[in-house]
């Protein structure tokens, strides 16, 4: 589902570009929510995964 969602923000986007979010959201997003029925996937929790890879990512 969030593949299908992604796709539908692509089109005119640079192909640089949709390489790049695509190759974040599998390391920095999927994991998190793996296999989590679309039900239970909110924005809060969005929301905190996108923060923990933010202050993660500003460790370095």
């Amino acid at each position: 589902m969030a593949l299908r969602w992604f796709e539908g923000l692509t089109p005119n986007k640079s192909p640089d570009h949709v390489k790049t979010i695509l190759k974040r959201l599998e390391a920095d997003v999927f994991p998190y929510i793996g296999r989590m029925p679309m039900g239970e996937i909110t924005a809060p929790l969005l929301i905190t995964i996108v923060h923990a890879e933010w202050w993660s990512a500003a460790a370095i």
